[in-house]
């Protein structure tokens, strides 16, 4: 699927103390690939090359209240995370993702949340009722996704890496 001319890539982000991954579909050829910060690798020059190639449109579900102002906060802080361990940007990734999460509104991640760093759509934004906006799960149903899967655990404790692979997929 073209927007404007560019790829569609389809994105998801993923945070707990201590992994953070954002996983992309490339919707022409339809290629998946995850980048992850972790123990286990920093993918953090790569999730920044990719968000900042002006030749691809983003595509997410929910993600202008929260995919966005998380992937926004990397590039905006990028030079001063590349020079800190992974738990620290995992750490300041998860507070970040919090602050998101426990505000009332967006006032004091705005500057993220409103950033135009990257062109991207929020399918969740395209729909003009709420009562017509499906819940991501719904959406995937619908559309006969074959991995409909909700995570079970508690994204405020840390990720066991046996794990890892399990929340990616």
């Amino acid at each position: 699927m073209l927007i404007k001319g560019k790829p569609a890539f389809v994105y998801d982000v993923e945070i707990f103390p201590n992994f953070f991954s954002v996983t992309i579909k490339n919707t022409e050829s339809k290629n998946h690939i995850t980048y992850e910060i972790s123990d286990r690798k920093n993918d953090l020059p790569y999730i920044a090359k990719l968000f900042l190639n002006k030749n691809i449109y983003f595509v997410g579900y929910n993600s202008m209240h929260y995919d966005k102002p998380i992937i926004s906060y990397i590039l905006i802080n990028y030079t001063r995370l590349i020079n800190e361990p992974v738990w620290i940007v995992n750490s300041e990734l998860k507070n970040f993702s919090d602050l998101i999460i426990n505000s009332e509104t967006s006032a004091p991640w705005s500057k993220y949340k409103y950033a135009n760093l990257y062109d991207d759509l929020d399918l969740l934004a395209m729909k003009w009722s709420d009562k017509l906006r499906p819940s991501l799960k719904a959406l995937q149903v619908t559309m006969q996704y074959k991995n409909v899967e909700e995570y079970d655990g508690d994204f405020n404790l840390f990720l066991s890496r046996d794990k890892y692979d399990s929340v990616i997929s």
